[in-house]
């Protein structure tokens, strides 16, 4: 039963998105969330935002939220609990109903739309459940219908002002769509259509009912227990503790500070860098020609291109830390100063001769 009511209740939500119109005008609308910013319902209900869902100046709070859900599970899935009601998905559907809602406050805000007393006096009269017998508006069906839906009579108000001008919205973009007259003869003939149903009632006599035994109460009530259980709570008292509250009152020694210092050296420490070009031959040969050449003078890119056939990407290694380089290699950069040169430093790759410009 539960999955039915539940079914019911979401193809009931989806229903208005199928109307050619309105597919029309979710196109609009989906402008219309990346325009306003809808936020995350999620996000606002868990985070502990004040806003679960927000579109312009207009938004709703999670208790906001929260109460719609209630109210929309007491109506639609009165016997699902709250958390089976979410897995069914009520709550990720309401929140694109009530997301769609603010999205048309706040357009309708931004367009300056209004809705009169007039308006609002005509929607509800020309509403077919606030009628008696005779067709006329019943304020006593009008009441009792909201006191069991659940909302006020302000509520109820509200909600028409927001379907008015939602209606106010459509209507102009509906103005400029037309249908091919196919398309229109086919949507005609599906709104128009009728059905005319029979329902009759059987009276029940609370005599033919017999009083269950205990087994039986006992099983029937494992089957619907969910509607009796209450969330758990928790009373809870929190202190924080912030270090600023026992600054002052600390007095460190200066010895404590260094060693503390010492251990955590790495953290507080940038590493020294150079910047430097080399040349890598396989003789110490060519590394001491190399090395000479550019001693008197040369310019060492000119002198790697003619040895080596090295273009300037070739000669570069960037700037790096001693750590990143061969340790003899790294020992040598970093004993000469800037615009100095040092070779051959032989290595496992060969004979290096390095100049350091930074």
């Amino acid at each position: 039963m539960i999955e039915a009511q539940g079914t019911t209740m979401l193809q009931a939500m989806r229903g208005g998105a199928k109307s050619p119109i309105m597919k029309v005008f979710l196109v609009f609308l989906a402008a219309g969330f990346a325009l306003w910013g809808v936020g995350d319902v999620t996000t606002g209900l868990i985070g502990g935002s004040d806003k679960a869902i927000s579109a312009g100046d207009e938004s709703l709070s999670p208790s906001e939220v929260a109460i719609e859900f209630d109210r929309t599970r007491r109506n639609y899935m009165p016997q699902a609990s709250t958390g089976e009601a979410i897995q069914a998905g009520l709550l990720a559907e309401l929140a694109g109903v009530l997301a769609r809602d603010v999205v048309f406050r706040a357009e309708a805000g931004e367009l300056g739309l209004t809705v009169t007393r007039d308006m609002q006096r005509s929607a509800i009269t020309d509403e077919p459940a606030f009628r008696d017998e005779l067709g006329n508006f019943s304020q006593t069906r009008f009441l009792s219908a909201l006191a069991n839906a659940g909302i006020s009579e302000a509520e109820y108000l509200e909600r028409i002002d927001t379907q008015l001008r939602r209606e106010q919205i459509v209507a102009a973009v509906a103005a400029g769509t037309r249908q091919p007259d196919a398309v229109a003869r086919i949507l005609s003939a599906h709104d128009l259509e009728r059905r005319t149903a029979q329902m009759i009632s059987v009276p029940v006599s609370a005599d033919a009912v017999p009083a269950p035994d205990e087994t039986t109460l006992s099983e029937w009530f494992e089957t619907v227990k969910s509607r009796y259980e209450a969330p758990a709570l928790r009373s809870a008292r929190v202190g924080y503790i912030s270090p600023s509250l026992f600054a002052d009152s600390i007095t460190l020694d200066e010895d404590d500070i260094v060693a503390a210092f010492e251990d955590r050296r790495d953290e507080f420490t940038t590493p020294e860098t150079r910047t430097m070009r080399q040349m890598v031959f396989d003789s110490i040969e060519s590394a001491d020609t190399a090395f000479d050449r550019v001693s008197n003078g040369e310019d060492f890119n000119v002198v790697a291109a003619d040895l080596l056939g090295w273009s300037t990407d070739d000669v570069s290694l960037g700037t790096l830390p001693q750590s990143d380089l061969d340790t003899a290699v790294g020992e040598a950069a970093f004993k000469i100063g800037v615009g100095e040169f040092i070779g051959p430093v032989e290595s496992a790759f060969g004979f290096h001769v390095i100049a350091v410009d930074s």
